[in-house]
């Protein structure tokens, strides 16, 4: 039976000693591509990519997706820049409903005026739903102000308009029941202060069109504006 040698036994389990190479060079690898990627230029970096994808084509369709990310990512900081950073403007609904109401068929004979009836209760109809979608995520006050200063002005327009087949359609159709709910969600979004004159017109607008269809949302629109009033801080004297 042969002697030990008395050399030290290395009890490194080989698998373990691979394993840690294994990282070791990984980290290193990502540690250069990192580097890499902050000091080349953008030419090199393209020339780069289009290397690895002749190369490796596999990889083109997770590439794809990593820029399809990136589309959307720049995409939804621009709608938040749009929602959060700047005042939206709902005025030109405003006056597209009047001019559906008062301009584009006016000059038709009744007959033809009803053939277009549904025409301007879509126009208004779409009109009221995009302030309402648009509005939602807003986060400046300018912006729900405009929402609800244009849904005053299309709920007058709307009272005011010529007599006729139009008017009667509208007045009839559930386009004030929506009007009257979008006016609802954003009082009940936003706290509104010393805007007097803004409710005392949506006021006349739910006075006015109060006995066409359903009274039930317009009653909770006055409730509301009635809150308001209420629980705001007096002006003092001056």
């Amino acid at each position: 039976m042969a002697e030990p040698s008395g050399e030290p036994v290395n009890s490194i389990n080989p698998l373990k000693r691979s394993h840690d190479e294994l990282e070791l060079h990984q980290r290193q690898t990502w540690a250069w591509i990192n580097d890499s990627t902050h000091t080349s230029s953008h030419e090199e970096l393209r020339e780069c990519i289009a290397i690895i994808l002749r190369s490796h084509p596999e990889t083109i369709p997770t590439f794809a997706d990593v820029q399809r990310k990136q589309f959307q990512d720049r995409q939804n900081a621009v709608t938040r820049s749009e929602l959060y950073g700047k005042v939206i403007d709902f005025d030109h609904f405003s006056k597209s409903c009047w001019k559906a109401l008062n301009v584009t068929y006016s000059r038709m004979a009744p007959s033809k005026q009803y053939m277009h009836t549904q025409d301007v209760v879509d126009t208004i109809d779409e009109a009221i739903t995009a302030i309402v979608e648009r509005s939602e995520e807003a986060q400046r006050l300018d912006t729900y102000k405009s929402a609800l200063e244009t849904c005053r002005k299309i709920g007058k327009s709307i009272i005011l308009s010529d007599p006729g087949e139009i008017r009667k359609a509208v007045m009839n159709s559930p386009v004030l029941e929506s009007l009257a709910e979008a006016i609802l969600d954003i009082l009940n979004t936003v706290v509104m202060t010393d805007e007097d004159a803004l409710e005392e017109g949506l006021m006349w607008v739910a006075d006015n069109i109060k006995g066409y269809g359903s009274d039930e949302p317009w009653d909770e629109v006055i409730e509301k504006l009635d809150e308001m009033k209420q629980v705001r801080p007096k002006r003092r004297a001056t």
